[in-house]
């Protein structure tokens, strides 16, 4: 490589770097991948409870359904996004029943939507066996 191709490099490398420190002082989430994305950026403490949150579904005939990604067609990352709205307006639970029908033609009828945060409780990082199961938003048909 000749001495054209090396500052090329070295340019490119100090204006990534500059870019990167520059985000990661003044930067916010909307600015990634030179600004820091927060769930990779901090750390929860040690001993900090931990948050699980899924939607479940009971159908018409009693069954409990896990309402993953793989049964309704929605990623969980978008239903935590969602959290806040469901809480205020549990009626919108009911898009996910919708989801959940027309990806699973022929199953029994979705009857009630439950998004549940399971708060699994730490000691020292590790898993002290006691979890506390809320309920944060409930739809009936």
């Amino acid at each position: 490589m000749g001495p054209w191709g090396r500052g090329a490099r070295l340019l490119i490398t100090g204006a990534l770097v500059s870019l990167t420190v520059l985000g990661t002082v003044r930067g916010a989430d909307d600015d990634f991948p030179f600004g820091p994305l927060r769930m990779y950026a901090t750390a929860h403490r040690p001993d900090a409870p931990v948050d699980d949150t899924w939607p479940w579904a009971r159908d018409e005939r009693g069954r409990e359904i896990l309402l993953d990604q793989a049964a309704m067609g929605i990623r969980r990352a978008e239903i935590e996004g969602q959290l806040p709205s469901f809480v205020r307006q549990p009626t919108r639970l009911r898009l996910l029943a919708d989801a959940y029908e027309a990806r699973n033609h022929g199953a029994p009828r979705i009857e009630s939507v439950e998004i549940r945060t399971r708060r699994i409780l730490m000691h020292q990082g590790k898993p002290t066996g006691r979890v506390h199961v809320v309920v944060r938003a409930r739809w009936t048909r």
